[in-house]
C-alpha cells in the first residue's frame, strides 16, 4: 500500500493527481490517503480505487494504531504541517517516506522556530524532500 498525505487545500490537485498517477502504473497497488478532517472533503474526487481516512492525531499510540491497520509500505507527505510522533513511528516501522511540496511553515509549525535543531528532527524521517519555494 502506498500511503500519501494531503497537508492542505493547496495540495488537493498535486495529491489527486498522483494517486491517479500510481494507480493507472499499477492496477496491484492499493493507496490510501490521508487528510486533516477540514481537507478530507476536498478529496472527493479521488480515483475510485483510493481509500480516504482522516489523518490520525500526532501521538505515539494513535500512530501505531494507524500503521498497524493500514500497513502501508511507503508514504508521499505532501505539504502540510509535519507531525513528528506519526513520522517517527513510521520510520521506526520501515516505511520509506519522502516529502514533497515542503514549506518552510509546514516543517516548523507554531513556536518551533525557537527550538534548536527542530527543522533537522522534523524531516529526519524522510529519504528525500522536494521543496514548494
Amino acid at each position: 500500500m502506498i500511503w500519501l498525505h494531503c497537508g492542505g487545500p493547496d495540495d488537493v490537485a498535486t495529491t489527486l493527481s498522483l494517486a491517479a498517477r500510481v494507480l493507472l502504473e499499477d492496477a496491484n497497488l492499493d493507496v490510501l490517503i490521508t487528510a486533516d478532517p477540514d481537507t478530507l472533503p476536498l478529496l472527493q474526487d479521488a480515483p475510485d480505487r483510493a481509500l480516504t481516512e482522516p489523518v490520525p492525531p500526532d501521538s505515539p499510540t494513535r500512530a501505531r494504531e494507524f500503521l498497524d491497520k493500514w500497513m502501508p509500505s511507503s508514504l508521499v507527505w505532501i505539504g502540510g504541517t509535519l507531525r513528528p510522533s506519526l513520522l517517527r513511528s513510521a520510520d521506526r516501522t520501515g516505511i520509506k517516506a519522502i516529502l514533497i511540496n515542503a514549506r518552510i511553515n509546514g516543517i516548523l509549525g507554531s513556536g518551533a522556530r525557537w527550538l534548536p535543531r527542530a527543522a533537522k528532527n522534523a524531516v529526519q524521517p524522510f529519504a528525500s524532500i522536494l521543496t514548494a519555494d
